[in-house]
């Protein structure tokens, strides 16, 4: 249930490589069907809220970002949550236009699901807990069941992984802390991935 990072990215290899060999080409398959399947989310989430024209523009800047492909090439962590946050945003923002329970449930899971790939996710989680604070129509969001019902389903995804936490594997725990350092270098990598994010 945890290794150096949580366990998404192991259960997607396993099952993966269940069903096909172990093989240079097969994990080269791997990476791009997930990067695939990343764009393919986000292409129905561009369709939700543009044009075609603009859905077209806005998949085509994305691919220029290298995390969708060169370094989409090594299914790794990083690559693993690729797909979780796409699917997070698209259930979220139809949640929050439609508050539809079905949405919410799928957008706490997909949350939950990235973070079950790596824990740099709780920037996606606190900018999902925040977006609804700062736009208009808050009120008639967080009145509804749609908050809880996503926040229930996020903790159920994560619920495995906290138990086996709980009963004394912080190995994750330890990792993203020596990955992190000291109070005053956690701040600087902090700093340095939202700079990065602007960047990209």
């Amino acid at each position: 249930l945890g290794y150096n990072h949580p366990p998404l990215g192991v259960w997607v290899v396993t099952v993966w490589f269940t069903i096909f060999p172990r093989a240079d080409w097969a994990a080269y398959l791997l990476a791009t069907t997930n990067a695939g399947v990343t764009l393919w989310i986000c292409w129905k989430l561009f369709g939700d809220w543009l044009d075609e024209a603009k859905r077209v523009v806005a998949l085509a800047m994305l691919a220029l970002v290298p995390l969708y492909t060169f370094q989409a090439l090594v299914y790794n962590a990083n690559s693993a949550m690729m797909p979780a946050w796409a699917a997070a945003t698209l259930f979220f923002l139809r949640a929050w236009r439609d508050r539809r329970p079905a949405d919410a449930a799928l957008a706490g899971a997909s949350a939950g699901a990235s973070m079950l790939a790596k824990y740099w996710s709780v920037y996606l989680v606190i900018a999902l807990a925040l977006a609804p604070l700062l736009a208009p129509g808050r009120w008639r969001f967080l009145r509804s069941a749609v908050p809880w019902i996503a926040a229930g389903a996020g903790l159920l995804v994560l619920a495995p992984h906290l138990a086996w936490i709980a009963s004394g594997g912080a190995s994750t725990f330890t990792f993203a802390q020596d990955t992190l350092g000291t109070d005053a270098s956690a701040v600087s990598k902090s700093a340095q991935y939202m700079l990065g994010v602007v960047a990209y």
